[in-house]
Order: C-alpha cells, then sequence, then structure tokens
C-alpha cells in the first residue's frame, strides 16, 4: 500500500479496491495476514504504512463529499481494519516490546476517525444522520471508546505521548456528542499525572491543554457552556483519585482552566460587525488580564497583539502604541535570543533587543499619529540612550531629527483636549461580560 495520488479519477479507483479487499477481510483474515510477517521490524513497518493511508482516506476523502454511502462504507470498513490491527499492536509492540512511532500513528488516526466532517451527525440534515445511524451506528464512539481502552492499557509508556497528544485529544473531547466527551475529558488528569510523575510538576501538559483549549475555541470556534460546564464537572469529580495533583495545585488549575473557557466563549460569542468592536475590545482585554495573572507569557503576548490589531483597525493609535507598549517593556536591550518567535510583521526578529527597537520606533509612529508627541519624545530618547550605548552614530542623528520635529509638533499645532466619558452598563438588558461594569471612553473626535 502507499499514500493515494490525489487525482480524482485514479484516488476513486485504487481507494474502491483497496475498500473492496479490506471489506472482504474478517478478524482471522487479518491475524494470519499479520503472523506471515517474518520479523517485528517488518509488521511494524507494514502496519505503519497501512495507518499513513487510512489517515491519508480519512484527513483527504477521495470521494466527493456528497458521496455519502461510499463514505459512510470507507468509514465503517476502516474502522473494522483499524480494530483488527490494534489487536496485532497490542499483541507485539507493548510491554518491553513497545514501539513509540507505531502507536503514535495510530492514535493520530484514530482521532482523526472521531473527528472528521462526514461523521459529525449533529451538523448532518435529520434523514441522512437517521439512515448513518441506523445502518451503522455511530462510529466515533465506538472508536473513541477503542482509543481510551487502549490508552489505558499503555501504562507507564503513556509518558512518551506526553504533551504531543494533549491537543488531538482535546479536539476529540470537543466532538458535540457527551459520551464521548465524558470518556475524553478525564483523560486530561491522566496527561497532568504522567507528567507530574515523571518530572515533578505538570507545567507543560498544562500549558499545552490551555494553547489548545485557545486555539480550538476562540479560533476554530469549538466548544460550548455546555463543554465548559461538563469539563468543570468531570474534572472536579474525579480529581480525587489523584491525591499527588491535589497536593500540587490541580484544584486551582482546574478553576482557571474554567475561567479561561468562560472568557474564551464571551470572545467568541460576540457578533460580528464595527458596533460590537467595543464588546469585542473588552473581552480581549479580559483575556489579556486572564493570562498575565495566570503568568501565561506566551498567550499574553498573543493577546496583546490581537489587541493592538483591533485598535489600528479604527484608528486609535495611541491606544495601539500602549497596547504594544506592554511588551515592549519585557523586552531587554540584550542579544539574548527570544523564548517564542514573535508574530506577524516581526518574526525575523531574532533576540530581545532586536525586537524592542522595531516595536519602539512602531509605538512612536503610533503615538506621532495619536497626536501624544510627548511620549513619542519620551520613547525616542529611551532609543536615543540605546542607540548611543551601542556607538550606532547614523541611527542616533536620525532620532535626534525625529525629537526635534516632535517638538516642533507640540509648538506649531493646537490640540483640543480630550473628552472622557464614564459609562456604566447596568440591568440584565445587557450581556453578562457588561452587565454591571463601567468603562471609560474616549470621544473619537477628540485628540
Amino acid at each position: 500500500v502507499g499514500v493515494i495520488e490525489r487525482n480524482l479519477s485514479s484516488s476513486v479507483q485504487l481507494s474502491s479496491v483497496l475498500l473492496a479487499v479490506l471489506k472482504l477481510m474478517d478478524s482471522q483474515h487479518f491475524h494470519n495476514y499479520v503472523r506471515s510477517f517474518p520479523s517485528p521490524d517488518e509488521l511494524r513497518d507494514f502496519v505503519s504504512l497501512t495507518f499513513e493511508v487510512f489517515l491519508d482516506l480519512v484527513t483527504r476523502a477521495p470521494f466527493p463529499h456528497d458521496w455519502f454511502t461510499m463514505s459512510t462504507l470507507q468509514n465503517s470498513t476502516l474502522l473494522s481494519a483499524i480494530t483488527y490491527l490494534s489487536e496485532a499492536l497490542l499483541m507485539h509492540f507493548t510491554d518491553d516490546k513497545f514501539d513509540y512511532h507505531v502507536w503514535n500513528k495510530y492514535f493520530h488516526l484514530g482521532v482523526a476517525f472521531v473527528t472528521q466532517e462526514s461523521l459529525q451527525i449533529e451538523m448532518m440534515t435529520p434523514p441522512k444522520a437517521s439512515r448513518l445511524l441506523q445502518r451503522y451506528g455511530d462510529m466515533r464512539i465506538v472508536m473513541n471508546r477503542q482509543i481510551m481502552n487502549i490508552w489505558n492499557r499503555l501504562r507507564d509508556h503513556k509518558i512518551h505521548f506526553i504533551p504531543e497528544l494533549v491537543g488531538p485529544f482535546v479536539e476529540m473531547s470537543l466532538v458535540q456528542h457527551a459520551d464521548i466527551r465524558r470518556r475524553t475529558i478525564p483523560v486530561f488528569l491522566d496527561f497532568l499525572d504522567c507528567e507530574l510523575r515523571s518530572t515533578g510538576d505538570f507545567r507543560k501538559v498544562e500549558t499545552e491543554l490551555i494553547d489548545k483549549l485557545d486555539t480550538y475555541v476562540s479560533g476554530a470556534g469549538r466548544a460550548d457552556d455546555h463543554y465548559k460546564d461538563l469539563l468543570n464537572e468531570t474534572l472536579t469529580s474525579e480529581c480525587g483519585r489523584y491525591p499527588d495533583l491535589l497536593k500540587a495545585g490541580l484544584e486551582q488549575s482546574i478553576e482557571s482552566i474554567t475561567q479561561l473557557l468562560s472568557r474564551l466563549l464571551d470572545f467568541r460569542n460576540v457578533p460580528e460587525g464595527d458596533e460590537h468592536r467595543n464588546l469585542r475590545m473588552s473581552t480581549i482585554f479580559n483575556l489579556l488580564q486572564l493570562y498575565r495573572e495566570m503568568e501565561r507569557e506566551e498567550m499574553y503576548i498573543r493577546y496583546i497583539y490581537k489587541l493592538c490589531d483591533m485598535h489600528l483597525k479604527f484608528g486609535h493609535f495611541s491606544e495601539a502604541a500602549f497596547t504594544l507598549l506592554l511588551h515592549a517593556r519585557k523586552l531587554a536591550w540584550s542579544t539574548f535570543p527570544l523564548a517564542s518567535k514573535p508574530p506577524g510583521k516581526f518574526q525575523s526578529a531574532s533576540t530581545e533587543g532586536e525586537l524592542k527597537e522595531r516595536l519602539y520606533h512602531d509605538i512612536i509612529n503610533y503615538l506621532d499619529k495619536g497626536k501624544l508627541w510627548e511620549n513619542s519624545i519620551a520613547l525616542s530618547k529611551e532609543l536615543a540612550e540605546h542607540y548611543g550605548t551601542i556607538f550606532d552614530y547614523a541611527r542616533l542623528s536620525t532620532i535626534y531629527r525625529d525629537v526635534a520635529d516632535f517638538y516642533d509638533k507640540i509648538a506649531g499645532h493646537v490640540r483640543a483636549p480630550s473628552a472622557y466619558y464614564r459609562v456604566g452598563f447596568f440591568g440584565k438588558g445587557f450581556p453578562s461580560i457588561l452587565r454591571n461594569k463601567i468603562f471609560i471612553y474616549r470621544d473619537r473626535k477628540s485628540g
């Protein structure tokens, strides 16, 4: 077998032949075929390549989207084949013969099977969903049960998949089926426990869990209030089985993750449109504050740029400048390498000093557009001091000319003072994110 080519005609033919062969095979056929391999290495190579082909069929379906019968037949056939091959894996590649690579491919294939679009019954029309369930049942549940059963049988080998499998399992837990969610969510505690026993803390898994929830909820539009409540309820009820995790601060971690989900859902549920921009900015700011409280530096910085981009979109140059300054202030004038890759146009920066310099130039530019020239001068003087330290007199000359220009603007322009308004939102007529809160608004026409 090999990964199927993406030519429509040939891929349909090859896939049909492969599925026909697999459909004819029962457990005894698979058992005999597995036994025919002369060495474990050859069996491992065969299973690995077979899983690659299956993953290709699941993620890049060869049949057109409206070929519902063929798609469901493919999934039913693959489910049976994966089940048979998983038994071979348990027999030949566990305990002292454990093979990480083949098991890793199994888990990624299994999660892709459960989360594939063609099996999401909740998104189908009632007649189509009814036909699928009557003939094949919910194949997602069967695959999910198999994955969780095998995961529990790997025992001490689980640590090899952490934190890599956190993301795929989070994605599987977000499938809109209550049983799948209830069966998958407790494995998050298993991830945390495995890392705690291996390294003494669970920071890496917790960080990966937070990052993936942020990605899938705010970016991909997954999850809902039911998921948030079920996650909190399940983790809270199951945490008693992990006394070491409780001592390490598990309850606080569950509370933080629940609070994060609540704010992510608030952010995602804000309607599109300029009339809702203040509400959207408020949700981003709430996430910014939460990540700062949780000491999640990378996520905190990610939302700094999101908030900055929103301010720029609506011409709030002064606000964009001070938002970006939150990141610049965390950087040193040094050649230390960056802890993480910066976003957008700053990706080419490799050191803290280089990124800070580029941020300062953008901030000064935004302050200039916002007519806050006094602040532009203050930051320009910081840049000038840096250039003087490294003897970069060409840039030092340029920055002093900019300072002179800012003084000219202060002397030559009459600026009306900004008007500010204190606005409160009280009563049940406002969404929960705004209710009983007070904000300060600046007049768009001033400053």
